[in-house]
């Protein structure tokens, strides 16, 4: 019964290593984003390399966004198993 339990019923110890894990991929991201920011001039049109750039910073800030906006939400259910 205990299995069928913490299968139907994510602990808080299941909440907070999913937590850690998503906030070291955070950390990750926001370095590879701030060092492609160091570089980044915007977009020079007619350039193939400046394109390329600038989709690249695009999709690390959507990556960024996205982890930020799943730890805010992660930590309200830690919050809230915990309550």
């Amino acid at each position: 019964m205990k299995l069928a339990q913490s299968i139907a019923q994510p602990t808080h110890h299941s909440f907070q290593h999913k937590l850690e894990g998503l906030k070291d991929k955070l950390k990750i991201y926001e370095e590879k984003l701030a060092w492609k920011m160091k570089f980044y001039r915007g977009v020079i049109h007619e350039s193939a390399s400046s394109e390329l750039k600038h989709a690249e910073v695009m999709v690390l800030r959507a990556m960024v966004d996205g982890l930020k906006q799943e730890v805010a939400e992660l930590e309200q259910k830690l919050h809230d198993v915990r309550v």
